[in-house]
């Protein structure tokens, strides 16, 4: 490393600087300032700004050479065998064609992101992403085993929902499936049929459902409020594991057999897992079907995707013995540093997270924290064109002051990407939701949740305003978000 600049000198390969460059570097004080162009720095008294030694050897041979090379071609020019540098003064040197060097291929990208990032596409954003991980991943090794191994059985999902009737079964069925054993969920101000389905479900002993406490009156954010009620209920001090996740976010686990027993397991028994967010957009999917999300929308914003933030922003399951102190919606809060070597944090691909993430604030992964290789939170955040007309007027659970308009659809609506690797774990999700579905009272309220969301849709369309939002997002001239979505001054990318 250079002690001026901090930036790693290449001296061998195909990013090779010139000898005097190197040599230069070399040769600067290092309490000094670099002259504005290359030459011999200053000379202070009582310094001879000999190189280092590291380099001194090194150096004088290779500028032995290049000055033998000269003095070869000069000969070659002025016609004499003992050349001496006098008699090539004012000797134009001819330039010399030396064997181009092999560069590592490359990745091409398509154009750069209005983040300032190039956009990869396809292939070149499995190869861009994958050159990533291969120079950030040795970095961070994946856990050491502990022994015993400890148990990953009893597992609760803590929620906030509002008027979500229409997708509570498949989301329940596809978590239930890979080993969620109770859901917590919080409601408030729900027009539909949510609180009925959850009732119904919580007499059978799959959930608790918990009218959303959080102060109103103050102006306190629904999900803070139901997330500091969670940390103090039986349910989450009981289970092994809480994961804090929304109905629209499908944990997807790549290792065993896609159970979050797996992924704890092929993690080295982690006490934080970070699930990094991966956007499924809409794909000009207009109308709303009673199908499951999971199969309509597989397309998908690139893996390489460091800014905005939100593109990679991640959700965190947490063992209930981990030093935290406080439920967050994205991560730990109120970590107890004093235990710290019981923190066991690890991202999507079971890397152990940065110090810096640990340490800070961030809630979303950066270059050196992401991974998806045993897990990706898939994040349905649209869905289709007329249920997003619902989800506007119902509004945002944590961010309830900001309007779900035009410009969250544009800076969300990745699509450009394929990916169906969440369909391998249905087949178990969908005989928990025939199960559910074989009783005649659920069935029967689903589907009277169904209608309301199909007649608040007709509602809605009917709206001037509302139904200029449908026309503007069924624009078939709406770019993907990959050329809209712009980065913002806190956007940190390293």
């Amino acid at each position: 490393m250079s002690r001026y600049f901090g930036n790693q000198i290449y001296n061998i390969g195909p990013q090779a600087l010139p000898d005097d460059f190197v040599a230069w570097i070399d040769q600067l004080d290092e309490h000094g300032r670099a002259p504005a162009s290359i030459g011999p720095p200053p000379v202070k008294e009582n310094d001879t700004l000999a190189p280092s030694p590291k380099y001194a050897a090194e150096i004088a041979e290779r500028m032995a050479e290049k000055e033998a090379r000269r003095m070869r071609d000069a000969a070659a020019i002025v016609g004499a065998e003992n050349v001496t540098p006098a008699m090539i003064a004012g000797v134009e040197q001819p330039k010399v064609q030396r064997p181009s060097k092999a560069h590592p291929p490359t990745v091409k990208r398509t154009a750069t992101a209005p983040s300032g990032d190039p956009i990869y596409l396809g292939e070149a954003d499995k190869k861009a992403f994958a050159s990533l991980l291969g120079r950030t991943q040795p970095r961070y090794p994946l856990l050491t085993p502990i022994s015993p191994a400890r148990s990953h059985d009893k597992i609760t999902a803590i929620t906030s929902m509002k008027n979500e009737g229409p997708f509570i079964l498949e989301w329940i069925a596809y978590h239930r499936a890979i080993g969620v054993t109770h859901f917590l969920v919080y409601t408030n101000d729900c027009d539909d049929l949510t609180n009925e389905i959850l009732d119904h479900l919580a007499g059978k002993n799959w959930l608790t459902r918990i009218d959303n406490p959080f102060n109103r009156a103050a102006g306190q954010k629904p999900q803070r409020g139901a997330l500091n009620h969670a940390i103090k209920q039986e349910v989450v001090q009981s289970a092994d594991w809480y994961l804090v996740i929304d109905v629209d976010e499908f944990v997807n686990v790549h290792v065993g057999d896609g159970t979050l027993k797996a992924l704890a397991e092929a993690a080295n028994d982690p006490s934080v897992i970070s699930m990094s967010w991966r956007f499924f957009g809409n794909k000009g999917v207009e109308a709303y079907e009673d199908r499951w999300v999971t199969k309509q929308f597989v397309h998908c914003a690139p893996q390489y995707l460091p800014r905005p933030r939100l593109g990679w922003g991640f959700k965190s399951m947490i063992r209930t013995d981990a030093p935290v102190g406080k439920i967050g919606v994205h991560r730990p809060l109120d970590i107890n540093w004093k235990q710290e070597d019981n923190l066991r944090w690890v991202n999507g691909s079971g890397r152990e997270m940065p110090r810096k993430t640990m340490k800070g604030s961030a809630w979303f992964s950066r270059k050196a924290s992401i991974g998806y290789d045993m897990v990706t939170l898939n994040h349905y955040i649209l869905r289709s064109a007329e249920s997003f007309l619902v989800k506007r007027e119902r509004g945002r659970i944590n961010h309830v002051d900001q309007d779900q308009g035009l410009e969250y659809w544009a800076t969300r609506n990745y699509a450009t990407e394929h990916d169906e690797s969440i369909l391998n774990r249905l087949d178990l999700a969908k005989a928990v939701l025939d199960n559910l579905l074989a009783d005649p009272a659920l069935a029967a309220l689903h589907e009277a949740a169904v209608i309301w969301h199909q007649d608040r849709i007709a509602k809605l369309k009917a709206d001037p305003e509302y139904l200029k939002l449908f026309k503007m997002i069924t624009d078939p001239s709406q770019k993907d978000a990959i050329y809209v979505a712009e980065a913002e001054p806190e956007d940190i990318s390293d």
